[in-house]
């Protein structure tokens, strides 16, 4: 393999090396060297991955913790239109009694009378309920169940992406085992062709130069399996960590690199992601919370009608620690308040202009993440055209690549040609492997992420 090919090789191996890469694979994987096993080996498919993903990737449960913290504050918002309870008692030991001052007006003097007694116990229920609140408690509701939808389809969203990162982790995994394969099948072919050389040698039918050179060829040859190996380790340490399983656990990919030819138009795909597309959902119904919550800003200036409550049990006694029964006094009372702000110093002025701010705000990220997917989707259409294209020259181009390396074999072991076109034959044959590889991959991938943006 000649310096342009190791270094395209070397290229790939770089990039799956750090997990996102954007190459190929060529023909059915086969199994790379055995990882350091604590336990059986397991065998995954695509679909299995995506599950496994689903169940234990870390962004997903942020997000679903997110949706819980959602349900929280929809809770806290029915909250004021349910009755509030509440109760309290207490107990004052009177170590000095409470005194009352009374002014005799024939003497001018003034008369202290001690009231109370040394225990004193009181217990009080109180009760209140919002009658009317002019839509402000109806509003901050339906702001709170649009937060809700919205944050569900948040997790939604993280779910379609964790899903899009799994499947190129997958596939990079697949595609590190199909460059380990060529490069091996470069470096066997390396070999054979050296020991054909070194026959000829002894047939003196070839020179000595051509031996050396021969060798050295399988030399250089050698490393490049070495990286595509250690490319095949760092792309399955990747997915096990986005599929949740420990890093000790080895892998085997049941699934190969094949693809199916897309059939979508550019307009049916950008109208299937305003539709189906989880983020567009959730900045839609993050417009209506913000709606809501504008309205509800600007109902604070108005009255609150509420009802209340309140029972109180009160007892005393010195004599005793507790009352006895007849010591114990109650009381009961309803009635009805309104309440109206009449000035709060333009503070809730400042909260509407704050809440209109958040609507437009809104409603212009919703504009811009509409006009974004339109441009994903037209860019990833061009994009997949052009690598349905690329991908059937290449595969013509393998077809010719491999009938002439066989021809060129040939010709070497019959003596018509020279050691140097030979290695030029098994070039071509390696660069064309390698470019069927990364059409493959850039396809599939392409054509993943397409889905994605459709809301797939």
């Amino acid at each position: 393999m000649n310096r342009r090919v190791v270094r395209f090789v070397t290229i790939i191996v770089g990039v799956l090396a750090v997990c996102a890469p954007f190459v190929p694979a060529w023909g059915v994987s086969e199994q790379p060297q055995p990882e350091p096993s604590t336990g059986d080996t397991l065998f995954l498919s695509l679909d299995e991955a995506v599950e496994l993903a689903l169940e234990k990737n870390e962004d997903i449960q942020i997000a679903l913790s997110s949706l819980d913290k959602a349900r929280g504050r929809k809770r806290e918002a029915y909250a004021a239109a349910l009755p509030h309870f509440d109760f309290y008692a207490a107990y004052t030991r009177n170590l000095l009694r409470p005194v009352l001052f009374f002014s005799d007006p024939d003497t001018d003097e003034t008369i202290q009378i001690e009231i109370g007694e040394e225990n004193d116990f009181l217990l009080n229920i109180s009760l209140n309920q919002v009658l009317y609140a002019f839509g402000r408690v109806g509003g901050a509701i339906k702001a709170a169940e649009f937060f809700v939808k919205s944050s569900e389809a948040g997790v939604e969203a993280t779910k379609q992406q964790t899903v899009l990162a799994v499947q190129e982790a997958y596939y990079s995994a697949v595609l590190a085992e199909d460059v380990l394969r060529i490069s091996r099948q470069s470096l066997e072919q390396a070999r054979k062709h050296f020991a054909e050389t070194r026959k000829k040698l002894r047939q003196q039918l070839a020179s000595r130069f051509d031996s050396i050179r021969a060798e050295v060829e399988v030399k250089n040859r050698e490393p490049d399996v070495i990286q595509a190996e250690n490319a095949i380790r760092l792309a399955r340490l990747d997915l096990k960590r986005l599929i949740g399983i420990d890093r000790s656990v080895p892998l085997a990919l049941t699934d190969e690199l094949r693809y199916e030819l897309a059939a979508h138009s550019v307009e049916e795909a950008i109208k299937e992601a305003y539709e189906k597309r989880p983020d567009i959902s959730s900045l839609r119904l993050q417009v209506s919370m913000a709606d809501k919550i504008h309205q509800v800003m600007k109902r604070n200036n108005f009255p609150y009608l509420s009802l209340f409550g309140n029972y109180t049990l009160q007892g005393q006694q010195s004599k005793k620690f507790f009352p006895e029964r007849d010591r114990f006094a109650r009381s009961l009372g309803l009635g009805v308040s309104l309440s109206f702000p009449l000035f709060d110093g333009l503070a809730n002025r400042g909260k509407v202009a704050q809440a209109r701010a958040d609507l437009n705000a809104a409603k212009y990220a919703l504009q811009k993440a509409e006009k974004v997917v339109a441009l994903q989707i037209q860019q990833l259409f061009d994009v997949l055209r052009a690598e349905e294209e690329n991908l059937r020259s290449q595969e013509a181009t393998v077809a010719m690549a491999e009938e002439a390396y066989r021809l060129a074999m040939v010709r070497f072991r019959n003596g018509l040609s020279t050691s140097l076109e030979l290695e030029d034959a098994e070039l071509a044959l390696t660069s064309s492997r390698l470019n069927y590889l990364e059409a493959i991959f850039r396809y599939v991938i392409t054509k993943e992420r397409l889905e994605n943006a459709m809301g797939h």
